[in-house]
């Protein structure tokens, strides 16, 4: 499996999606220097997808886990919980037309988020740096661990305040009033995922599963 954003993949916005066919890929070792060795993969299926609640998206791979981890592609572990505020984390993301790029910065709390017409309830925020068109769906990584907490979800880079709440110029709701922060990230958690899989498979309709409806 692997995580994005939900609006990676489209810009719906309603009802959850789950168990559909997909077409694309997913490639690997994306870096400056190992161009020639990309490892690319054929997506499956959407197992669960949602834009409203939160900006989150599963997709099943055609490969199996066995097979990508024979190729030298190692999974990034959950982490248990989201790292408090203050704590040093890095952002992994692919800019639109660039290859891979790492950027550290220090983890925020955040309060629900409205980009019209999506509002997001979960979501946490940070300054990391170069974060532009192509970055969402990147991972969140707590620094001390390398253990995924997050998805990167959408950001305020170079948008003017007069835009916010629009759609790429999200704002933060703090009883009942918008409020705007400049070349700020959010993301949503995905901590909670390790509670929806059993013996390696996905059971969103588990009752231990926090998968939103």
């Amino acid at each position: 499996y692997v995580l994005t954003s939900s609006h990676c993949l489209h810009r719906l916005n309603g009802p959850v999606q789950k168990d559909l066919p997909i077409k694309g890929s997913v490639s690997f070792n994306y870096f400056d220097d190992t161009l020639e060795s990309i490892k690319t993969y054929s997506l499956k299926t959407l197992k669960w997808g949602s834009s409203q609640g939160m900006d989150l998206a599963i997709v099943e791979l055609q490969a199996s886990l066995a097979s990508l981890i024979k190729d030298g592609i190692t999974p990034l572990k959950l982490a248990e919980e989201v790292p408090a505020d203050g704590n040093d984390i890095l952002a992994l993301i692919v800019p639109e037309w660039d290859t891979l790029h790492l950027s550290a910065c220090a983890q925020q709390s955040s309060r629900e988020l409205v980009e019209q017409p999506f509002v997001w309830r979960v979501t946490m925020k940070n300054q990391c740096q170069g974060i532009t068109r192509g970055s969402f769906g990147g991972p969140l990584l707590d620094r001390a661990s390398n253990a995924v907490f997050g998805i990167l979800s959408t950001s305020t880079h170079g948008q003017p305040e007069e835009r916010k709440c629009q759609r790429d110029a999200p704002c933060e709701i703090s009883d009942g009033q918008p409020s705007w922060h400049a070349e700020t990230n959010y993301g949503s958690p995905v901590t909670f995922l390790s509670r929806c899989f059993a013996a390696g498979v996905l059971r969103p309709d588990s009752e231990h599963c926090d998968l939103f409806p």
